[in-house]
């Protein structure tokens, strides 16, 4: 009976660590892209002759440990986060993808690309003018890898406790 359980509880902590990184990493992915959006927002008019767009940096609240960089129609460099020296974003997944893991300064990152619109001069009698954004985002997998360790941990640790509950009754009723 012990050995079944035995062979239960290992079943459990592998479909637990299964569903795990399944529901973490797809959350991660939407954060992502819910950071790389804000960005978007902060892609602003730069005012100037050419009608160009800049990086307003005051207007993004991003983790200092995430990495970005921000291209215009162009290939021109927007912005980019200190601690990133910069990739081909022509090597990332596209925005309908989950992220692709790059290795920079040490640490593995989970990177997306987006594009974007947006529009300069909206208000003139033309709707504006458009000018498409390319995105580069990333943030690190350890935090995520640690999170599903924690809780394969929880479910290993639990099933482990019953089962020497249920071998402590059998030793007792015995």
């Amino acid at each position: 009976m012990l050995l079944v359980e035995l062979v239960s509880a290992i079943g459990i902590c592998a479909l637990a660590l299964g569903y795990e990184h399944h529901a973490r990493f797809r959350a991660f992915d939407i954060m992502l892209r819910g950071r790389a959006d804000s960005l978007l927002g902060a892609v602003q008019d730069a005012e100037d002759p050419q009608d160009n767009v800049m990086l307003d940096g005051t207007e993004a609240n991003l983790p200092k440990t995430d990495i970005f960089e921000v291209w215009d129609q162009n290939m021109r460099v927007l912005g980019k986060s200190p601690n990133w020296q910069g990739i081909d974003p022509n090597t990332l997944p596209t925005q309908r993808s989950r992220a692709r893991k790059v290795f920079a300064h040490g640490n593995f990152y989970g990177v997306i690309r987006i594009t974007g619109l947006r529009m300069v001069d909206p208000g003139d009698k033309s709707g504006g003018i458009p000018r498409p954004v390319l995105i580069v985002y990333g943030s690190p997998l350890k935090q995520v890898w640690d999170e599903v360790w924690e809780a394969f941990e929880f479910y290993a640790l639990t099933s482990i406790g019953l089962l020497l509950l249920t071998g402590l009754m059998m030793f007792w009723l015995l």
